[in-house]
C-alpha cells in the first residue's frame, strides 16, 4: 500500500490519499475508513493529489524521484512527474480563500 502523503477530499465527503512507495492514489470513506478504489500511477513514490480542472473533476497527482534507485527509474521512467487523472465520475470542492 505504501505509506500516507499528501490527500484531498471529494464532493461526496470521501479522502482521497497519496501512497507514498505505493504508486497509486486511494479513495477511502473516512467514515468507516474502507477503501472504495484505487488509481494506479506510473510513479512509485506518489507525494500528493489535489482536485482542478473547470469543474475540478480532474485529478492531479505529483510523485517524486529524489532517492529513487536506477533501478526504479527505469521501472517507473515517469517518476517526478504531475499527473492528470480524469473519467473518475466524482468532482473536488472548490479551494477556500483565506481573507485575512
Amino acid at each position: 500500500m505504501g505509506f500516507p502523503d499528501g490527500m484531498c477530499i471529494d464532493e461526496e465527503g470521501m479522502l482521497w490519499v497519496a501512497c507514498f512507495a505505493g504508486g497509486k492514489v486511494v479513495r477511502f470513506d473516512p467514515n468507516s475508513g474502507k477503501s472504495l478504489r484505487e488509481v494506479p500511477i506510473p510513479g512509485l513514490r506518489t507525494t500528493s493529489c489535489c482536485w482542478g480542472g473547470p469543474n475540478y473533476d480532474e485529478l492531479y497527482v505529483t510523485c517524486g524521484c529524489t532517492g529513487a534507485t536506477e533501478e526504479e527509474l527505469e521501472k517507473y521512467p515517469q517518476s517526478g512527474s504531475v499527473f492528470k487523472v480524469t473519467g473518475l465520475g466524482v468532482k473536488g470542492l472548490p479551494p477556500t480563500v483565506y481573507d485575512g
